[in-house]
């Protein structure tokens, strides 16, 4: 980007659907970005994961009104409607954030995850085999900067039906 104070990182890629219509989603956290947020998790969508530059610049914002912010994991599950699950995960929520319309701005929601997932410096997600897509394994390594790490794992159910 031309303003290096931006800086956008902690990407990770995300293949979104599957067969001829599958399309991919870049998310990455955006430093010093304009408005209240630093670090806002930032997305891009494009049909082939080496044509991102071309593409549209989003911001991650739920129905709520949360900006999900720093260190953002994506995947995608084929469960929880009609085209699959996106979930991305953050370092400031113990919430993860999803959205069944392949990734359409206006259709993020929070999430609550049950149990001490707490917080984590990029959490990991995991969709696990054999669920029909509906779970999925959330591994957390602790906050960095801290005098002791809390290491978590926990699954979490994907709302909506199973895989179609």
């Amino acid at each position: 980007m031309a303003n290096y104070t931006l800086r956008p990182g902690m990407t990770t890629i995300a293949q979104i659907g599957e067969g001829n219509g599958a399309k991919y989603m870049l998310s990455y956290e955006l430093g010093m970005a304009p408005g209240n947020v630093d670090y806002a998790v930032g997305y891009r969508l494009s049909s082939s994961p080496f044509t991102f530059g071309d593409s549209q610049d989003l911001q991650l914002v739920a129905g709520d009104g949360t900006v999900p912010a720093a260190g953002p994991y994506t995947v995608w599950t084929a469960a929880g409607g009609q085209q699959g699950t996106i979930v991305v995960s953050d370092s400031t929520y113990a919430d993860i954030f999803t959205n069944t319309a392949g990734g359409d701005p206006s259709k993020w929601v929070k999430q609550p995850v049950a149990g001490n997932q707490g917080v984590s410096y990029t959490r990991s997600l995991t969709v696990l085999p054999g669920e029909e897509g509906k779970k999925m394994l959330l591994l957390n390594g602790g906050l960095y900067g801290l005098s002791q790490a809390y290491v978590t794992a926990g699954q979490w159910v994907v709302p909506g039906g199973p895989a179609q």
